[in-house]
């Protein structure tokens, strides 16, 4: 998949809300890229693009989301009907909103084997049980007869990656997948999804604002901020040399880095000073100009570009994108 100066807004023309602003992403097949970024910044609505599911109302779009050579974004909706669940599949953030409360779980997962794959009756049956098997749903014939209330928040999210799962889709895109899960049940998601993905050569586009979930899973890493993306690196490069002040603030504020000293009273927990802007603000510069360190009077008059710094693949969008001591501003 390759999204190419992708932006979508809300709203009339004179108070559009732009959440996406020429936004560029790449997926090689077998890849998973991570999205991070706090609430807000446009994760969801690229991800909604992908998959044709942004509003026709009050919604505007423009760029070009190629999947296997073919833009998504100028297909008809009989067309996107044929990929979307088939060939390209999400995870959706809150299981129990996603599924239908009034229809068992057989059901839902058999819809899609029957819409996409064309199985009824004893081979749905038999698929379904299969699916449920392969995510670790233990006693799947019962599981099948219950209604989604009946299951827990992991249960559930399980049984949604069994409908994502149940066409073989070539690339998958798992929107915080483990959001509202204790620890146990996050480490179960993410040891599912690894052996869903080295089974099946997966592709994954994995969206989430917890930067030690995505260590575990992602091979590249785009950061977003306010609709952009402003950093872009292998994610073993970003963790070790993060170059963007915003990139910076997201390490120092992760708990591991910061919670020894809440205990010893050596060091407090960390927060990225200031607040994001409003995305009904009209701005020429960096949105992070108000809340970075290393600002000047260049990074209020136009958005830097997404430029690539002296490692191959490493892109990041500032005019000063610094060295991995200089977080010491941070403490």
């Amino acid at each position: 998949m390759d999204i190419q100066n992708l932006s979508v807004g809300f709203g009339k023309a004179e108070e559009r809300i732009l959440a996406v602003q020429n936004v560029n992403l790449s997926l090689k097949r077998g890849q998973t890229l991570g999205l991070v970024g706090e609430s807000g910044c446009g994760k969801s609505v690229t991800s909604l693009a992908v998959m044709g599911l942004l509003p026709a109302r009050g919604c505007w779009w423009e760029g070009k989301i190629l999947f296997n050579g073919e833009d998504l974004l100028s297909l008809p909706e009989k067309e996107m009907n044929g990929i979307r669940g088939r060939k390209i599949s999400m995870i959706f953030q809150e299981s129990m909103t996603s599924l239908n409360p009034v229809f068992k779980i057989g059901y839902q997962i058999g819809e899609v084997l029957r819409i996409h794959q064309g199985l009824r009756g004893p081979k749905a049956l038999e698929e379904c049980l299969k699916i449920l098997d392969i995510v670790g749903i233990p006693e799947p014939e019962r599981v099948i007869d219950d209604y989604p209330h009946k299951l827990s928040g992991g249960m559930r999210q399980r049984v949604m990656i069994a409908m994502a799962v149940s066409c073989n889709s070539s690339l998958l895109i798992a929107d915080e997948p483990t959001t509202a899960l204790d620890v146990t049940i996050q480490a179960l998601i993410l040891d599912l999804l690894k052996t869903l993905k080295k089974r099946g050569n997966l592709t994954m586009l994995f969206i989430s604002h917890d930067l030690g979930i995505i260590a575990e899973l992602a091979d590249e890493v785009a950061v977003m901020y306010a609709g952009i993306v402003v950093e872009k690196a292998p994610v073993e490069e970003l963790y070790r040399r993060p170059l963007h002040p915003y990139t910076y603030g997201l390490m120092r504020a992760r708990k591991a880095e910061s919670s020894g000293g809440l205990e010893t009273g050596k060091r407090r927990l960390y927060s990225i000073p200031g607040m994001v802007p409003s995305p009904y603000e009209r701005r020429q510069g960096c949105p992070f100009v108000e809340r970075c360190f290393r600002r000047t009077a260049a990074c209020t008059e136009s958005l830097p570009p997404l430029n690539e710094v002296k490692n191959k693949g490493h892109l990041v969008r500032c005019l000063q994108p610094g060295e991995e001591e200089e977080a010491r501003h941070y403490a």
